[in-house]
């Protein structure tokens, strides 16, 4: 269970960083190049995909910790 929370943890902390990381680049070049005015809704489509695929991938840790936790209970 501990290692479903944890992985659980470091894909949020991942996702975290690089929004962080982003923001930095972002705000780092404002003054050389002009910022689109939709660029979070630019990366949120370019990376909708793999969103949804950590998003899968967590669920399926979840429920994979829940059955086995209910089997130890029988």
């Amino acid at each position: 269970m501990k290692r479903g929370f944890l992985v659980g943890i470091g894909i949020f902390a991942l996702i975290v960083v690089s929004i962080f990381l982003l923001n930095n680049q972002d705000e780092a070049g404002a003054g050389n190049v002009p910022k689109p005015k939709n660029s979070s809704t630019q990366l949120k489509e370019k990376y909708q995909s793999e969103f949804q695929q950590i998003d899968l991938a967590a669920d399926k840790g979840v429920d994979s910790i829940i059955a086995q936790a209910s089997k130890k209970e029988s």
